[in-house]
């Protein structure tokens, strides 16, 4: 449910209709992520749900992407939108004076998608919330500041 308070607190800065949301895999697995432990078919499960995600993000070109993850579905996005290396599509990162970036994060995926990386909407610690309030701040001066008309944008805030 936080995760959905989450979006609408999003919704609320870029006006209804302007938000999609996903998750980074297509599915669940016995009520969470699948995992290599779970599933004989993991390998499979995340090979879809890398292709799904990328097509989403291609057909909809949002002009700012929040990924909310908790540990594990951060390794994954890593593995799908590489940080480092050759194969890196993630630029320009920027860590948040008096927030540890475990907590919150940005960067520009593909070079040009304004992205935001924090804890799942569920995480209740302190750090978490203020990460939280702050990328709702960040996302409005995006906006405010952007060269995009207002109304026109699309945020995906993506659930890990």
């Amino acid at each position: 449910m936080r995760f959905f308070n989450f979006v609408r607190n999003v919704a609320a800065i870029t006006g209804k209709g302007n938000v999609a949301w996903s998750n980074i895999f297509a599915l669940d697995w016995e009520n969470g992520i699948p995992t290599e432990a779970k599933t004989s078919h993991y390998s499979a499960l995340k090979e879809l749900s890398e292709k799904l995600l990328k097509a989403q993000i291609e057909v909809l070109e949002p002009d700012v992407i929040v990924f909310a993850c908790g540990d594990a579905g951060n390794i994954v996005r890593r593995e799908f939108f590489p940080t480092k290396g050759e194969n890196a599509v993630c630029f320009d990162g920027r860590t948040f004076e008096h927030t540890p970036n475990k907590y919150l994060w940005s960067f520009k995926l593909y070079g040009k998608i304004q992205c935001f990386r924090l804890g799942h909407p569920s995480s209740r610690g302190e750090a978490h919330q203020a990460a939280r309030k702050k990328v709702l701040l960040e996302i409005q001066s995006y906006l405010n500041t952007s060269h995009f008309s207002f109304g026109a944008q699309e945020v995906i805030p993506t659930e890990c």
